[in-house]
């Protein structure tokens, strides 16, 4: 990591808030106790603020602590792209790029992607991590993602310090059991689709919000959300031979019914656009790496566009 944008004091508080422990952050940074110690206190000193509680549990982070944790990481972050960057210039891009995505993109939309970017960054690591927006979210803002997909507004990185930049709206589509009574019907009205229960993916709450507001728009109560999980066959396997339905995006749909023989249903009335967003960091927003993964990424989803 450059050493132009961490130094000594920062990158042994980063451990001590880690390891919520003195002792075993010491022994991370391979120093004593005593001088972590001392080198946290300057650093409360220099600061004006208390970082730390200590008790029997460990060391407890205070609000400072947090504000602190945030630009260290964004530092820490700033600097291994620049390393990976200038090395770069002489051997290729190397180091590792981590991603966050919804399982909707991380089936769909991403494995091709992440091809592409092995293609052109062929000595470069690609992790992706899956979860819902505000899991994500906070995994970014710890500094333990560098780029984020996600669906709906992410509340939490509306923030100077991060860049939301929008990809594209993409149509909701409902998906259900063939022999299911709804997909006898030539269109599925509103009403009908208030009037059956729904499965959908744990903790997303851009899928509730979007479809309560949906269905009130036609005077209808609340979805009825009966199962939830964050495995896609999981989903699929609630929706077989059952009279639940599901509204998916776009390319989840597609994906789930040509492997699952499940089958779309025509709405009587256009159902809602879920937009979609690539979150990072505005500190790194020149990194070769986060220009690449967003122009392919963005060519990828617009496949799905009707």
């Amino acid at each position: 990591m450059s050493a132009l944008f961490m130094n000594r004091r920062i990158e042994q508080f980063l451990a001590v808030y880690e390891e919520k422990n003195i002792h075993k952050a010491a022994e991370v940074l391979g120093i004593s106790q005593p001088a972590l110690t001392v080198s946290l206190k300057n650093l409360e000193e220099a600061l004006g603020a208390k970082l730390f509680t200590r008790s029997v549990k460990g060391m407890s982070p205070t609000p400072a602590a947090g504000v602190l944790y945030r630009f260290g990481m964004t530092l820490h972050q700033c600097g291994r792209f620049v390393d990976e960057e200038i090395q770069g210039l002489s051997g290729g891009i190397t180091g590792r790029l981590r991603v966050g995505a919804g399982v909707a993109w991380a089936t769909t939309v991403l494995p091709d992607v992440m091809n592409r970017m092995h293609e052109k960054f062929p000595a470069l690591s690609i992790d992706l991590i899956t979860g819902v927006g505000d899991q994500l979210a906070t995994r970014l803002i710890d500094g333990e993602l560098d780029v984020v997909v996600a669906a709906g507004s992410v509340q939490s990185l509306a923030s100077p310090e991060f860049h939301c930049e929008p990809m594209i709206n993409l149509p909701m589509k409902i998906v259900a059991d063939p022999k299911s009574k709804l997909a006898q019907q030539s269109v599925v009205s509103p009403e009908q689709l208030a009037s059956v229960k729904w499965v959908s993916f744990y903790e997303d709450e851009s899928m509730v919000q979007f479809s309560n507001h949906f269905l009130a728009l036609h005077g209808l109560p609340p979805a009825k959300f009966v199962m939830r999980t964050n495995s896609p066959t999981s989903l699929t396997s609630f929706l077989k031979k059952t009279e639940f339905v599901a509204i998916l995006i776009a390319p989840l749909a597609g994906s789930t019914t040509m492997a699952s023989g499940l089958i779309q249903l025509k709405s009587s009335v256009a159902l809602w656009e879920l937009p979609v967003a690539i979150y990072y960091r505005k500190i790194v927003e020149g990194s070769e790496t986060i220009a690449s993964f967003r122009k392919l990424t963005k060519s990828a989803m617009e496949q799905f566009r009707e």
